[in-house]
């Protein structure tokens, strides 16, 4: 099952036009600020370097942030390589 599949289809649309006019060899912010771009066109809400607190034993042990965060739903961690490998496929 895949929650938010209007919205997850609508960032893997948005994800393909980044990769088809950049292409890969950029630095990851590259891409982040690329899609944040493309996120406010499609007059998306989201967030570069969204701060969640990280539980442990009921008690907050760090922040951790995520690259993007998209309409407070979806989380987009970017990884930049020069190609891609069995490894990364879905």
């Amino acid at each position: 099952m895949i929650y938010e599949k209007e919205l997850s289809d609508e960032i893997v649309e948005i994800a393909k036009r980044v990769y088809v006019e950049l292409g890969n060899g950029f630095l990851e912010k590259v891409y982040e600020n690329s899609f944040i771009h493309d996120f406010a066109k499609a007059r998306l809400h989201a967030e570069q370097q969204f701060p969640i607190p990280v539980m442990y034993d009921g008690v907050c042990v760090g922040d951790y942030y995520t690259d993007i965060i998209v309409e407070n739903k979806i989380i987009i961690e970017l990884k930049a390589i020069n190609t891609i490998s069995v490894i990364h496929q879905a």
